[in-house]
């Protein structure tokens, strides 16, 4: 494990507040809400800085999804604030929020929130990219896009 310096105070204040958070082998703290897998990944040199991801929530499977996927990543990041939608290298889709803060333990007032955001924007995101794969007939209109909220494809 390797735990990064400020790791332990996300670990300490999650696992207070009764998430079963761990450390996972990157030092990014890893916990669940609601069936989701988030992650709130620390940097050591900027403690004031907070990233809490919602990674892997949809995986991009073909040109017509990534078409679809791009336009349906910049709808969901007009709708909803604060969070972003971003498709990674591996056609991966992340959800986040970052943020700087006055002070280390700010997150505390912030934490509930960004997760609700990140949930809305995922939901956001998977809802446009059925009605746009629908549009074109192709693996909405077969039945194979998930639903909302169930579009977790790939784990981190």
């Amino acid at each position: 494990m390797a735990e990064k310096a400020c790791s332990k105070q996300y670990l300490d204040y999650l696992n207070e507040q009764g998430y079963r958070a761990s450390i996972d082998g990157d030092g990014d703290v890893v916990f669940k809400r609601e069936g989701k897998i988030f992650c709130v990944i620390p940097i050591d040199t900027d403690p004031m800085y907070f990233r809490l991801t919602y990674p892997n929530f949809w995986s991009i499977d073909s040109d017509a999804e990534m078409k679809a996927g791009l336009e349906a990543a910049n709808y969901a990041n007009s709708a909803i604030k604060a969070a972003k939608v971003t498709i990674m290298p591996n056609k991966n889709t992340w959800a986040s929020i970052e943020a700087f803060m006055v002070r280390p333990d700010d997150f505390k007032g912030i934490l509930d929130r960004s997760i609700d955001a990140l949930s809305a924007i995922s939901r956001r995101y998977g809802d446009k990219v059925r009605e746009l794969m629908g549009a074109t007939g192709t693996a909405a209109a077969a039945g194979t896009v998930p639903a909302a909220g169930t579009a977790e494809k790939t784990t981190p």
